[in-house]
């Protein structure tokens, strides 16, 4: 994992999660965090969090003198905190201000792509199983205060309030996937810089776009229904779909695989098989969808 001008590699865990780092305080304390496309805030675990992570944090607030405590009520210094649900865990926590850097290592002073008093929450305790020392949050919050991009573009570090993505497949090692401040690599979308398609986003402080079909070989699963807004979850790998258009896919999926059938995992139904990935892709017809 590296970075380099306006750009950061990042690790893939769990094949589910996008790893990055982020450079913290006074002591440029190196956290390895989530870049999350569905996180509102950057979340930050310290050395004091209660709760299992299985990265330790060493990270302390106390002793960086670049950190400052946001009061809900300055008259009677009420602290703001949060209760957040973040999926597959939750964060109680402080909101604090803070200097955070993308860079630092080998890097020159004014390409180190840094904020100051940017808001954040430092987690009091979690509740489940956090995999990292925390979460950048990247949702296209209407909160200036909670949005990196925003900030690096009024710090001067980037031109454009712009977030560029380009995720690879886990599997193949040789190419890495990587996130852009300020920019995106044309170079990696097929067609160059006349192959860009745009967009309106509609989700509502989230990233989302209208899905008007969904396609199992190339047939419409939708049943003449209404499209739907489709979010887009840097944190899941999975396709998740309105209930009919879900049966209508099951449907043609059993006629080609008859081990195809539905699993409950807590509150979800997702489709599993009695075979290897590597059959089912010999097996059923490809899925597409249409904007």
């Amino acid at each position: 994992m590296k970075a380099s001008a306006d750009t950061i590699e990042l690790d893939t865990r769990s094949n589910n999660d996008y790893f990055g780092p982020v450079y913290v305080g006074e002591y440029w304390r190196k956290q390895e965090v989530i870049y999350d496309t569905m996180a509102d805030w950057t979340v930050l675990i310290g050395d004091s969090t209660e709760g299992d992570q299985a990265i330790p944090s060493n990270y302390d607030n106390v002793i960086s003198n670049s950190s400052k405590p946001v009061y809900q009520d300055e008259d009677t210094r009420t602290r703001k905190t949060e209760v957040m649900n973040m999926g597959s865990y939750w964060v109680n926590g402080k909101e604090y201000k803070e200097r955070m850097c993308l860079q630092h290592e080998g890097s020159d002073e004014t390409k180190r792509f840094c904020v100051n008093d940017f808001s954040y929450i430092l987690a009091d305790s979690i509740n489940g199983n956090l995999m990292a020392n925390g979460v950048m949050g990247f949702a296209p919050t209407t909160h200036f205060s909670q949005s990196f991009i925003w900030y690096l573009k009024r710090a001067g570090e980037i031109d454009k309030a712009i977030l560029g993505l380009n995720f690879e497949d886990p599997s193949e090692h040789a190419h890495k996937s990587e996130v852009h401040f300020g920019s995106f690599n044309v170079d990696e979308i097929d067609g160059g810089e006349e192959g860009v398609n745009y967009y309106s986003n509609l989700g509502n402080g989230k990233w989302g776009l209208l899905m008007d079909d969904f396609l199992y070989n190339g047939e419409d699963m939708t049943g003449n229904h209404m499209a739907h807004i489709a979010l887009i979850d840097s944190g899941n790998s999975s396709i998740q779909l309105p209930a009919t258009v879900f049966n209508n896919v099951k449907a043609k999926m059993q006629k080609q695989e008859s081990s195809v059938s539905e699993t409950k995992i807590g509150s979800h139904t997702i489709l599993s098989a009695r075979k290897s990935c590597d059959d089912l892709v010999e097996l059923l017809d490809p899925i597409s969808f249409e904007l």
